[in-house]
């Protein structure tokens, strides 16, 4: 087994590089987190033993010597197993090599935590793709929960909050960017142990409180393994709205369609942070969204808000300072004019594919993987097509 490159006779050295690490902080009265949310996650080899000033999560001081005790191999069961119950990733090069955990901090800024899920789609029993998406946490007097994860991502999230001193039922809210299954999963579990109120766009009400509506519209494979159940909303939010949180903590509220009819974006207000959800699309990513001429809209949009200083994506580490969110936002429009470009270039050299077939053509053409020609990108793709012709979209 390995992990990313890092095969078996690589552990004996990633134990003492957990020793060490961990020892190194503790000395330096860094804060620590419990040992289950231990993120000393390797994927690369040749690591530098002293990450010191790139770690901001490690081990609780119990299990120094724990490692000292256990074996490799035993190491490396603890390390997959944490791998594939990831909160925080981010590859930082350091001295040329690449190293995890992350530059970055768990906890963003005073109020800010993020959790990074993986979870996998399952397009046949044998074929599966990674993906991973983004769950925030808004800390202050009380929790604030934007969006949920996928099914069993309610226990990352209450082992975090317990991490913290804090307790699951000291959230108060659970506030959907949109409803699609890998971020409305776990908001059963969520609103049954903490009593949430849950909070939703109003396009997208249907879609939580009825699950099997949003599979007969849009049935992404393996979407029942992806989500517990449905979940009762207990406020729909429009476009110029407001969330009001706790004091001192408020959200302006977006209605920035296009990757689904209701998403929402929020400005968490006096604090220059953006939540997109899944609003932009990641350049060399699977185009997955509804229509790509709201899409556009919505990047327009988003471009004018203002004093933004932070971007906090469902599918990329966040992004701070205002010429590089610019960029982004750049990006992800360039993006979407080339998926356009090559959905009306593969049409017009044959007008008369299927969908399907249209759909392998237009990956191939953007350097896709081959799992990228499935059903959610092929619904993407036809949004650039109207009366089986390319639409026009600067119109």
């Amino acid at each position: 087994m390995t992990t990313g490159g890092l095969g078996v006779e690589n552990f004996t050295s990633i134990r003492q590089f957990l020793v060490t690490a961990t020892a190194t902080l503790l000395a330096d009265g860094i804060p620590l987190f419990p040992a289950h949310l231990a993120l000393i996650i390797i994927r690369f080899p040749h690591l530098p033993i002293l990450l010191k000033s790139f770690m901001t999560h490690t081990c609780h001081s119990a299990l120094i010597h724990h490692c000292l005790t256990i074996s490799p191999g035993t190491i490396q069961t603890i390390l997959f197993n944490l791998y594939r119950k990831i909160c925080w990733i981010n590859v930082v090069q350091h001295s040329g090599h690449n190293l995890l955990p992350g530059e970055k901090r768990m906890q963003v800024n005073e109020h800010i935590h993020a959790l990074k899920i993986p979870f996998q789609v399952p397009l046949t029993a044998e074929i599966k793709i990674d993906r991973f998406a983004y769950v925030y946490l808004l800390i202050g007097k009380r929790i604030h929960l934007i969006d949920s994860g996928v099914t069993g991502s309610a226990e990352l999230i209450f082992e975090y909050i317990r991490s913290l001193g804090r307790q699951p039922d000291e959230i108060d809210h659970l506030i959907f960017t949109h409803t699609h299954p890998d971020h409305i999963g776990s908001a059963k579990t969520v609103r049954a142990q903490t009593g949430c109120t849950v909070i939703v766009h109003a396009a997208e009400r249907e879609w939580i409180e009825n699950p099997e509506s949003q599979f007969t519209e849009r049935p992404v494979p393996g979407f029942y393994t992806l989500i517990e159940g449905g979940a009762t909303i207990d406020r729909t939010v429009e476009d110029g709205g407001s969330i009001e949180l706790e004091s001192g903590l408020s959200c302006a509220v977006y209605h920035t369609p296009g990757h689904s009819r209701g998403s929402v974006s929020l400005q968490l207000k006096n604090a220059g942070a953006l939540f997109t959800g899944d609003a932009l699309i990641y350049p060399g990513d699977m185009p997955i969204y509804d229509d790509i001429k709201t899409s556009l809209a919505t990047i327009a949009r988003l471009e004018k808000i203002a004093d933004i200083k932070c971007l906090f994506s469902s599918w990329e580490d966040p992004i701070s300072e205002q010429e590089k969110i610019a960029v982004r936002m750049n990006q992800s429009r360039d993006y979407l004019l080339r998926i356009h470009a090559a959905v009306s270039a593969c049409h017009e050299e044959n007008p008369t594919a299927e969908l399907p077939d249209l759909c392998r053509q237009v990956v191939a053409e953007l350097g896709l993987p081959p799992l990228a020609a499935n059903p959610l990108v092929a619904r993407a793709l036809a949004s650039s097509l109207t009366s089986g012709k390319p639409l026009n979209i600067s119109s």
